[in-house]
């Protein structure tokens, strides 16, 4: 490699002096009143820019002198970068093609013996845990029990594990099953079957797993005659008919009201009819335009934070005590929190 190098910068400095001779014959003196200096400056200029683009053997010696540098043999470099190469190769089966995200880990998620710390956000305690995974092969029945309740003591509820704590593949299922549990949890607000979203994670477990059953039967209606689901079958094979449910459900967006801050209090944490009793905190069918949204949730959260610090002690999941107190101990708090804001 390094012959067929010099070969091919030879032949080029060849034609780069037929060239330059080539100059010298048109600017012999006829041409330029300094006779051949201007040819021999465009040499000079031509020949330090060829070896600024392609620096000589001896200048890059010359610079690993000047820069106190050990001297590298090309050779040798390169010999040595191509075994390596070789080694990689070697060590990378090229019919291997499963995403290794995908293989389960060594470690399972909540395992007893590490410690997993816990944040509180909305109120409910989030892993921080930098990777967890999320569960692939599971029916949509377990899919429901995991999402509310967890497993028990070793891991939290599913739908509390952040997107950012998963890798790629575990963000496309975490999508795909937000996708089931959102279809089954409008079925059964748009039948009645519960009064909000919020409601649903109230509930004991044995309500919460009656009310999927008759949850997922109602949607599997809703489907159509020609939907094969049970509650046995994989979420994962439950995506596209959840998408599907999605798109024949009302999909009219609400105008956020622009009200008090009073009368947002208790629609923020009980909602009313427009909403089917779901909180305005939780309820996600608004209008795109409505710009006072935004300014509403961050004084609400603000008084939220306040009415939390002067509960004592701190419940552990602040927003569903507030949204289970009755409306008259709710707007007391308000009345309580609302000076110190």
């Amino acid at each position: 490699m390094r012959e067929a190098c010099i070969r091919r910068r030879d032949r080029h400095d060849d034609r780069l002096g037929k060239r330059n001779q080539t100059n010298e014959r048109k600017d012999d003196g006829r041409t330029c009143p300094q006779g051949g200096r201007c040819a021999a400056r465009r040499s000079l200029a031509a020949r330090r820019l060829h070896e600024w683009r392609h620096a000589p053997s001896h200048s890059v010696a010359h610079m690993q002198k000047r820069l106190n540098l050990p001297c590298v043999d090309n050779d040798v470099y390169l010999r040595q970068i191509t075994s390596s190469i070789d080694t990689m190769e070697d060590a990378v089966d090229p019919f291997d093609d499963v995403d290794a995200r995908d293989q389960p880990s060594d470690q399972e998620v909540g395992d007893p013996d590490v410690t997993q710390p816990t944040a509180h956000v909305d109120g409910v305690a989030l892993s921080t845990k930098s990777k967890s995974s999320f569960p692939l092969a599971i029916s949509c029945r377990a899919l429901w029990d995991l999402w509310f309740f967890g497993d028990g003591a070793t891991q939290a509820p599913l739908r509390t594990i952040r997107v950012k704590d998963l890798g790629s593949a575990d963000e496309r299922r975490r999508l795909n099953a937000f996708k089931v549990m959102k279809a089954l949890t409008t079925v059964a607000l748009q039948t009645s079957l519960v009064a909000s979203e919020g409601a649903i994670e109230l509930l004991e477990r044995a309500a919460s797993m009656a009310l999927f059953d008759t949850a997922f039967d109602a949607f599997v209606a809703h489907c159509g005659p020609h939907c094969p689901l049970t509650g046995e079958s994989l979420y994962s094979k439950a995506t596209i008919w959840a998408m599907h449910a999605l798109l024949l459900l009302p999909t009219s967006k609400l105008p956020f009201p622009n009200t008090d801050s009073r009368t947002m209090w208790r629609l923020w944490f009980k909602g009313d009819a427009a909403t089917r009793g779901t909180p305005y905190r939780r309820y996600d069918n608004w209008e795109i335009d409505c710009r006072h949204r935004v300014a509403t949730k961050r004084v609400m959260v603000a008084l939220t934070q306040v009415a939390v610090e002067s509960l004592k002690p701190p419940p552990p999941a602040p927003e569903a005590v507030l949204e289970s107190m009755a409306d008259d101990a709710l707007m007391r708090l308000y009345d309580y929190v609302f000076p110190t804001f």
